[in-house]
């Protein structure tokens, strides 16, 4: 049987653990979210520049290491 110092060490661990746990699932929702954005907007910036749709995929497509049909390199 554990001992009451033991206990609250225990206790402090699993506080501590929790609350590690929760903060990094509130950074992901938040970085998440603004990675979706700048991806989105970065699209955007590149169909403003007057550059036909097919072109900005293939252009996108190749920054990621991938073929015009979408086809890992």
């Amino acid at each position: 049987m554990p001992t009451g110092q033991t206990l609250l060490y225990f206790i402090y661990v699993l506080a501590a653990a929790s609350t590690i746990l929760a903060g990094e699932a509130l950074y992901f929702s938040f970085a998440k979210r603004r990675s979706r954005v700048s991806t989105i907007n970065r699209r955007m910036k590149r169909l403003v520049d007057e550059v036909p749709a097919e072109l900005t995929l293939q252009g996108l497509l190749r920054e990621r290491g991938l073929t015009d049909s979408g086809d890992f390199v």
